[in-house]
């Protein structure tokens, strides 16, 4: 960790070229910047013992960028520091001087990791707002997604996927680079049919409905079927989540008799939760209590509930 300076020599392109940087990210275990980063510094650490100051700071350069802890639900700012601590911090995006931006720029070719690319180009984007950067931000972090996309562990490719969307936004739809990225989501949401075990549906489809992307219609049943498994599996909390889904894919067809009942049965879902805390041999009243006041907050934004509530 340091300050906002980031220490190094005057890189080029050789210097990066001629050191062993992809044999590093090769012993990763996970196809992420986190095992990167950790791996980076690690490399740089040994290099500096040593007495390899080139490779100390290609790979300290490197340990940088992929420390930036990404916040993909963020369009304005989507990458802060991993780490503050004690009047530090570790990289941000304007910590990069323009000499190691251009060097990176120059670097891009060479880099055909998905993960370690989306990374690179993103912050050019972000520092320079050069378009074929970001454009090959959008496509990079699609293929990162792909690579990374476990359904028990949804949140490492939804983010990718959510960077990428948020990118394609700004560049805008006559880019083309939006249709790739809504093509991608519909291709896994149709792979998946609902049937994933946790979020990554509800959450890709979260997308879709924020910019009133794809068929309502069909998007509605695919919810609804998504929360019905996780009614069948007593999982209220995924459940609530999916009627809530639903009910928006409802508003956006125009539908208020559909989304009125899917509001009300996103609301039951909160019954259920204060159900089941009272159950077994240590029952959490106090949890149950504040689920039923979410389930009475929840109907009176329906209305025409108070029998319900009562």
């Amino acid at each position: 960790m340091q300050d906002a300076n980031i220490s190094g020599l005057g890189l080029t392109l050789e210097d990066i070229r001629s050191t062993d940087w992809k044999e590093v990210i090769g012993r990763a275990k996970k196809k992420d910047c986190f095992d990167y980063n950790s791996l980076f510094l690690a490399a740089s650490s040994e290099a500096e013992k040593s007495g390899n100051q080139r490779m100390q700071v290609v790979c300290r350069l490197l340990g940088d960028i992929t420390s930036l802890h990404m916040k993909s639900d963020n369009a304005n700012e989507p990458f802060g520091p991993m780490v503050v601590m004690g009047g530090k911090r570790s990289a941000i995006p304007g910590d990069f001087t323009d000499e190691q931006l251009a060097v990176l720029q120059s670097f891009l070719p060479d880099v055909a990791d998905q993960e370690l690319r989306a990374r690179i180009a993103d912050v050019i984007w972000i520092r320079k707002r050069d378009y074929k950067a970001a454009e090959l931000a959008v496509s990079s972090y699609i293929e990162s997604a792909k690579i990374l996309e476990d359904p028990q562990h949804w949140p490492d490719t939804f983010h990718r996927i959510e960077r990428a969307f948020r990118l394609a936004v700004t560049l805008g739809r006559a880019t083309g680079n939006l249709e790739k990225v809504v093509s991608h989501i519909e291709s896994v949401l149709n792979r998946y049919s609902a049937e994933d075990p946790l979020y990554l549906s509800e959450r890709l489809m979260s997308l879709l409905c924020e910019r009133k992307l794809g068929d309502p219609a069909k998007y509605s049943k695919l919810a609804q079927k998504g929360a019905l498994r996780a009614e069948a599996a007593h999982d209220w909390h995924r459940a609530q989540v999916y009627w809530q889904r639903k009910a928006d894919w409802d508003r956006i067809a125009n539908d208020d008799a559909a989304r009125k009942e899917s509001l009300i049965n996103g609301a039951e879902t909160y019954v259920r939760i204060a159900e089941a805390s009272v159950e077994g041999n240590r029952p959490g009243n106090m949890v149950a209590g504040s689920y039923i006041m979410k389930s009475i907050e929840a109907f009176r934004r329906i209305g025409g509930m108070t029998g319900r509530i009562n």
